[in-house]
């Protein structure tokens, strides 16, 4: 079990400061990250987003890749140890009646520390696709794909149906992770050649602003 503890400001005008504390179950904390993204709305309906963040190497070993699972490996850099994790981010929101779009795409590059420095440069693209049925109470799929690099056959795809309540004070997003092919995959079936993992997801917060 994993929890992240995500802190959105607002800076300006639909431009926030974004501080994410990566915690673990029986561990120590993760790499937490500092960024800072801006929300352009293009039309009523359609917004694009980009941003950045820069993270704080303080996993040191291996045992804290484990908090990866539940989320099907994404954002794995809040997790891997001996790294200095730089993130770009962009994203795209469409809604056309009840149905709500979103695309993100997330190239992250991971420094070596000094602990690691026989270690070659690294890094993730993390993507996903989200349909939503529904505004302030609904429900969609997530697909998700996360290919870590350099290495061969590091690619994990998954699928995510969730629901969702939105109010003025608050949200409350639940859903299943279901890794869809190997390693971790697939779900629920340990005699497939993957882990047969899954996981819950709950993502809640409060809007004090």
């Amino acid at each position: 079990m994993g929890v992240n503890v995500v802190a959105t400001i607002p800076l300006a005008s639909r431009t926030f400061i974004d501080a994410v504390l990566p915690l673990g179950w029986l561990a120590p904390f993760g790499n937490p990250t500092v960024g800072v993204h801006h929300v352009g709305r293009v039309t009523k309906r359609f917004w694009m987003t980009g941003g950045g963040s820069l993270g704080i190497p303080l996993v040191e070993d291996d045992d804290f890749r484990a908090l990866t699972i539940p989320r099907a490996l994404w954002h794995a850099h809040l997790h891997y140890e001996n790294i200095v994790p730089l993130q770009a981010f962009f994203a795209i929101e469409y809604h056309a009646s009840i149905v709500e779009l979103r695309v993100k795409l997330e190239p992250s590059v991971w420094f070596p520390t000094g602990n690691n420095r026989d270690d070659k440069i690294a890094g993730a693209f993390y993507h996903a696709v989200e349909l939503q049925l529904g505004h302030s109470i609904g429900a969609g799929l997530r697909l998700q794909g996360v290919a870590i690099g350099p290495g061969e056959d590091n690619y994990q795809f998954a699928m995510s149906p969730f629901f969702v309540v939105s109010r003025d004070l608050g949200f409350l997003r639940l859903g299943i992770m279901m890794p869809l092919d190997e390693e971790l995959g697939p779900p629920f079936d340990r005699d497939a050649g993957g882990l047969g993992a899954w996981g819950w997801l709950v993502n809640t917060g409060l809007h004090i602003d």
